[in-house]
């Protein structure tokens, strides 16, 4: 991708209430490489992308693992290993 200048007109055709120009600057910036890059924009904030990654990996932090791992146990009615003797569930 080429570099990028901004311009007024940018500033001007671009601009959402409220914006400064480098907010509008950065999120046209963001979705042109987005496009040229053929790539999904993610809105969620850093916090959620933490807690994302952190369930993803089976990290024992994550509320949301907590929550299923929980949730999972609570449904289950036996144990995984339920009616296998203990020479089955012997590594050799």
């Amino acid at each position: 991708m080429p570099d990028f200048e901004p311009t007024q007109y940018m500033f001007d055709t671009f601009r959402q209430p409220g914006e400064e120009d480098w907010e509008v600057y950065g999120r046209v910036l963001r979705l042109a490489m987005a496009k040229e890059g053929e790539m999904e924009i993610c809105d969620m904030s850093y916090k959620e992308k933490v807690q994302y990654e952190k369930f993803m990996q089976m990290k024992a932090q994550s509320p949301y693992l907590t929550e299923n791992v929980e949730m999972i146990q609570s449904e289950r009615a036996e144990p995984i290993n339920a009616g296998l003797s203990d020479d089955v569930l012997t590594i050799q």
